[in-house]
């Protein structure tokens, strides 16, 4: 073998190596970006399958029951959830965000009074945390009715990861619609504790809490449709 063969071989492996090491490079850098992309979805995956439902299902209560007290803390109109079938009229279009503020705030029969700003803004969470809960049972139905309509030959685990895969993006664009909208509820309320001289600490408790029921929403999620 001559020496200038040698040195072309050296050469070829040496670019071979470096194609893989720039393929290497190229896989480890899109792994860090769908990890550090998805990682709260990452995290909730892994506290779903740590936590038991019974767990869950205390987590939620206990939290739903911190948001409760925390915004009627705020004023004396004691304003309540909406039942399931009000989330699923209010969903449908059957009644109109107005509707659902004054079921909220047991207006329904007595309009003497109406609400103060401060009132009218933790109403608004209310309505939107249960307008956000309706949207995502119904986004889960309807990929659940999408994989039972398959043939049962196209019902392969393909088929049901494409279908999770389009669940979770829209998933993420109603919850991205739905922090968008929690933010600007938030920092008008802390604009009007400002005007009203009151103590704004609450928004970054409800914030918290609001990230938490979040989390403990999709676990309960992901723990009821894809159990451990």
């Amino acid at each position: 073998m001559s020496k200038d063969t040698g040195d072309t071989q050296k050469r070829s492996r040496f670019k071979i190596l470096h194609i893989l090491l720039i393929i290497f490079v190229l896989i480890f850098v899109a792994v860090g970006i769908f990890a550090y992309s998805n990682r709260e979805n990452l995290m909730v995956v892994y506290y779903a399958y740590r936590t038991s439902k019974e767990d869950l299902q205390v987590q939620q209560e206990e939290n739903d029951q911190r948001i409760r007290k925390v915004l009627n803390g705020l004023t004396d109109v004691q304003m309540r959830e909406l039942t399931e079938e009000e989330r699923k009229m209010l969903d449908a279009g059957e009644i109109t965000e107005e509707e659902a503020i004054d079921l909220v705030t047991g207006r329904v029969a007595e309009r003497e009074a109406s609400l103060s700003r401060k009132e009218s803004l933790i109403a608004q969470i209310y309505v939107l945390r249960a307008t956000y809960t309706s949207r995502i049972e119904s986004l889960i139905a309807n990929a659940k009715s999408k994989y039972i309509a398959l043939d049962e030959s196209e019902q392969t685990t393909v088929a049901k990861f494409a279908i999770a895969e389009e669940l979770v993006k829209q998933g993420n664009a109603l919850e991205a619609e739905c922090d968008g909208q929690m933010d600007m509820l938030l920092d008008n309320l802390r604009t009007e504790l400002e005007n009203l001289g009151e103590d704004t600490n609450t928004v970054s408790e409800i914030k918290s809490i609001y990230t938490q029921e979040k989390r403990i929403k999709k676990a309960v999620i992901i723990d009821t449709y894809y159990p451990n």
